[in-house]
């Protein structure tokens, strides 16, 4: 592969990282340097970004802050290069779906945890309607849907790789053998 094919192959995945990152909400930037940091063979520093990505380096700095949230980013230190940091890629991506399931799914979890406690005390207190009724089943349901996500992220987080690739396998040659 020539310089420029793997130039023109670098812009290209990172571009399409930019735009993910869009899609979930989070600044382009953030997806361009995380693409440009994808492709690097080593660490590098907040400077060496800002001059590949060409930003300035306060927006590197605040995506670096970012990605290591989400776990797509690691710090690291060179040997005999003082305190500068450097930054890596985390390049696994089932890592990556994990650690944010583990974070942001349990996070979120709580968040609904807690807010159907509360829900569902506000109801003990008051007069049974139908409009109660109606409202306690819903949190019912509510509370349902939320222990069953609890227990897909715990499957999705503590199954080892092999493992859930086998099952996703199994199920498309169960689905092929149905369309016939």
């Amino acid at each position: 592969m020539t310089e420029d094919a793997y130039e023109e192959a670098k812009i290209e995945v990172a571009d399409a990282m930019a735009h993910t990152a869009e899609i979930y909400g989070l600044n382009r930037s953030y997806g361009r340097v995380y693409g440009l940091l994808y492709f690097s063979d080593e660490p590098k520093s907040l400077d060496e970004l800002a001059a590949e990505s060409g930003y300035a380096k306060s927006t590197v700095s605040n995506a670096m802050t970012a990605l290591e949230r989400y776990h797509l980013v690691h710090r690291r230190s060179i040997p005999g290069d003082g305190r500068k940091v450097y930054f890596e890629a985390e390049t696994d991506y089932w890592t990556i779906i994990r650690e944010v399931l583990e974070q942001q799914g349990r996070r979120e979890i709580r968040i609904m945890q807690r807010a159907l406690r509360n829900a569902e005390h506000a109801l003990d207190d008051a007069p049974e309607t139908e409009r109660t009724n109606r409202a306690a089943e819903r949190i019912a349901q509510l509370q349902q849907l939320n222990e069953q996500c609890e227990r897909m992220i715990d499957f999705f987080t503590n199954i080892p790789d092999d493992e859930l690739l086998a099952i996703v396998e199994e199920s498309r040659e169960r689905d092929a053998r149905n369309e016939e």
